[in-house]
């Protein structure tokens, strides 16, 4: 969870893997559906393992991200995220 402060004109959420995963995040609770017609606000499932979501003019408050490996099966990947507040 990221908590977005007032006032905040851009949030980047920013994902590197060594793996192809997907990033979903939703503003004010967890995401239950990460399909096409899901829950998600924003996602990236590019076939790539770096993920930006871009969300201009966010709602101040909680934004819940998600880390996906659909295609991982018992596979690990590692990652890392960072929130980019503008």
């Amino acid at each position: 969870m990221v908590e977005i402060p007032p006032g905040t004109a851009q949030v980047r959420f920013v994902m590197q893997a060594d793996a192809d995963l997907d990033l979903f995040a939703k503003f004010g609770s967890d995401i239950v559906e990460w399909d096409a017609d899901g829950d998600w606000d924003v996602r990236d499932i590019d076939a790539s393992p770096i993920a930006t979501l871009t969300v201009d003019a966010p709602t101040a408050g909680a934004w819940y991200v998600e880390v996906v490996f659909a295609n991982g099966g018992d596979a690990v990947a590692s990652n890392t995220f960072e929130a980019q507040v503008r």
